[in-house]
């Protein structure tokens, strides 16, 4: 009986340390990745990958600034949620069903040389049609592709600080508080722009610094055109709910004709509530 004890401890301790090398190959893997689409370094506390769903959970995942900027971090995301089509995976193809981003701050920086560290961004250096050498082609392969079904943004608030001026910054707030979904996105540009776009849109920072924002817009119209906030998609839900259930008294009278449940909106069993950011 102990020989087969022993062989299952060995078995699960084996298990433990390919879970825990594969989630330590799953980090470096997204380490590299988003340096590639943002252009700059990230870190993360914890991954946590599905042994049997194909999910991964992230904690403490930050974007940093550039060397020469006083703040460390550029995008501070306490929680990432990813939930991946196994089947199309397996094929090759980057399919996620649903991903969530729940950013607890955006830092936005004007350096006392008046850098702004948003120009350090991959995707700000292309719509002004700059690039660095790593960016460039090197050869004619077809971009990378991802397909994001449902992609769910919440972002806290927007941080402005200004060295420009003084030693001391000028420090202003954006208490924004959006928490949108939005569906169909097929590349990471596009998931990088909508991020810094829905950020800064309800705030006066590209006004302060004379960021370009407007193009990032015109580059992702067609993925803010349906946004929703789920917050009042939450309470559209519920109203059908309650119209429903109205409904379902009138059948029950009638002689049960029906299968009378009515099930209530799913963003009530989501653990993220928000309010609108519009």
């Amino acid at each position: 009986m102990r020989k087969w004890i022993y062989i299952l401890l060995i078995v699960m301790a084996v298990i433990t340390a390919l879970i825990s090398a594969k989630n330590a190959i799953l980090m470096f893997v997204i380490v590299k990745e988003v340096k590639i689409i943002t252009g700059i370094q990230l870190g993360m506390k914890s991954l946590k990958v599905g042994i049997i769903d194909a999910t991964i959970e992230i904690k403490d995942f930050k974007i940093y600034n550039p060397p020469e900027y006083p703040d460390k971090v550029m995008i501070d995301m306490p929680e990432i949620y990813a939930d991946f089509d196994l089947q199309d995976m397996l094929k090759g193809e980057m399919h996620l069903r649903q991903l969530k981003l729940d950013v607890a701050e955006f830092m936005v920086v004007r350096s006392s040389a008046g850098e702004l560290n948003l120009n350090t961004l991959k995707v700000a250096r292309e719509a002004k049609g700059k690039k660095t050498k790593d960016e460039e082609p090197k050869n004619k392969e077809e971009p990378k592709k991802v397909q994001i079904d449902l992609f769910r943004l919440k972002i806290d608030k927007v941080v402005f600080k200004d060295y420009s001026k003084d030693v001391k910054p000028d420090i202003k707030v954006f208490n924004i508080h959006i928490d949108q979904e939005f569906e169909n996105i097929t590349d990471p540009d596009s998931l990088a722009r909508l991020i810094v776009v829905r950020a800064l849109r309800n705030t006066q920072i590209a006004n302060l610094t004379g960021f370009d924002l407007g193009v990032l817009r015109r580059q992702v119209s067609g993925i803010l055109q349906p946004a929703q906030d789920v917050v009042n998609r939450a309470g559209t839900g519920a109203r059908n709910v309650l119209a429903g259930a109205a409904n379902t008294v009138d059948r029950t009278v009638v002689g049960f004709e029906e299968t009378l449940f009515h099930p209530a909106s799913k963003e009530e069993d989501k653990k993220l509530p928000g309010s609108s950011g519009e």
